[in-house]
């Protein structure tokens, strides 16, 4: 958070010595106290998006991530530890309906639409995803610098696919961070509900090259955060699907999803877990920010993630994104060509938009706009 402590948009701490002349100054310059003539005799349009841009970044960040998560609400389906019952988890996106006019006081009714739900693995599919988190092992060396500068937020990896620059694209990143923060919220909560024990946890062989973090291993964050970042990306620059950039992001995000995998902190079925999020939670936070996607099946897919059985099964973007370049929908997601791991559908009613959101996407847009 800023609150004044460092540089930020021009704006920096005072020391006490620039107080102290601030001060000296303003008796020497403004006089006796003149109530009138005020500056303005208006207020400013109560909850309205035209004045966002006064507020300071880290304000806007609270406000946007309040209007996309007060409409989001997860519901957990307890299993049982045997696994007789499957842990469960549903994402839904809660719209009014009908809508009730801005001046009407009233709440109105709101109806529940299921984004995703994703079933917990069973602790032998765990045990034996264990033979890949070994296989995937041996890539330690080759990977370690990525693994490392990958720890937090990978926005660099995709930033230098579409040449994101900070003084050029100043509201994309702000866009960009925001979603981050939201698709990690998210992503704690789902592995709160999930609670999935890391590979650690089940074999003393493991010995992650990076501490584990200290949270449940499904779905993986960094794999939400990666493929989130793909679509956030895809749709401000207007990008089909069968663009190269998009292509080279989707690589870029499995690739991220991987090296944790070879880390020894999570298991391949958790990048899986997480890329099918990660995709329905980018589309989701477009669509609230007023986004139509051309080429593409859907603005927002409704998926499904059914863990039980994956038993040793790789994860492979192939298997979830269309990569046949002959095929009108290459580039696109897809549902699981071998069995019923994962789903992605149509058929989401339209999303109604938030107008702040919409306010800073616009803008974030905009910054692409001259070539």
């Amino acid at each position: 958070m800023e609150a004044g402590a460092q540089p930020y948009g021009g704006v920096t701490h005072y020391s006490g010595q620039m107080s102290s002349g601030l001060m000296i100054a303003t008796d020497g310059i403004a006089g006796s106290w003149q109530p009138t003539p005020y500056l303005t005799d208006e207020q400013l349009k109560m909850d309205g998006e035209a004045h966002m841009g006064l507020w300071a970044p880290w304000v806007r960040s609270f406000l946007l991530k309040q209007e996309v998560l007060s409409r989001l609400y997860l519901k957990s389906i307890p299993g049982t530890t045997d696994d007789e019952t499957p842990a469960s988890l549903i994402v839904y996106h809660l719209q009014e309906d009908p809508p009730v006019p801005d001046h009407n006081d009233e709440l109105g009714d709101f109806k529940a639409h299921s984004l995703i739900q994703m079933t917990r693995p069973t602790i032998s599919d765990f045990q034996r995803q264990l033979d890949r988190v070994r296989d995937y092992a041996d890539l330690r060396g080759d990977r370690f610098n990525e693994i490392h500068s990958q720890v937090g937020y990978p926005v660099p990896y995709f930033g230098t696919i579409v040449a994101l620059h900070p003084e050029r694209n100043r509201y994309t990143l702000e866009f960009l961070a925001l979603t981050l923060a939201i698709a990690s919220i998210i992503s704690m909560r789902t592995k709160h509900a999930m609670a999935c024990r890391r590979p650690d946890q089940l074999s003393a062989q493991v010995q992650p090259i990076i501490p584990t973090p200290g949270h449940g291993t499904l779905p993986g964050a960094h794999s939400v955060e990666a493929f989130v970042i793909v679509e956030v990306l895809s749709s401000i620059l207007k990008l089909r699907p069968n663009d190269q950039r998009r292509k080279f992001m989707l690589r870029q995000a499995a690739r991220i999803s991987d090296n944790r995998v070879i880390a020894g902190v999570h298991y391949p079925v958790d990048s899986i877990a997480g890329a099918l999020l990660g995709q329905t939670l980018g589309e989701y936070i477009c669509a609230r920010a007023g986004v139509e996607r051309e080429g593409y099946a859907a603005n927002v897919h409704i998926a499904a993630f059914n863990g039980p059985g994956v038993g040793a099964r790789d994860f492979s973007l192939r298997e979830m994104v269309e990569t046949d370049h002959r095929l009108p929908s290459y580039g696109q997601r897809k549902s699981d060509p071998n069995g019923h791991l994962f789903e992605v559908d149509t058929g989401l009613p339209p999303i109604e938009p938030s107008m702040p959101l919409k306010w800073l996407f616009d803008l974030a847009q905009a910054e692409w706009s001259v070539s």
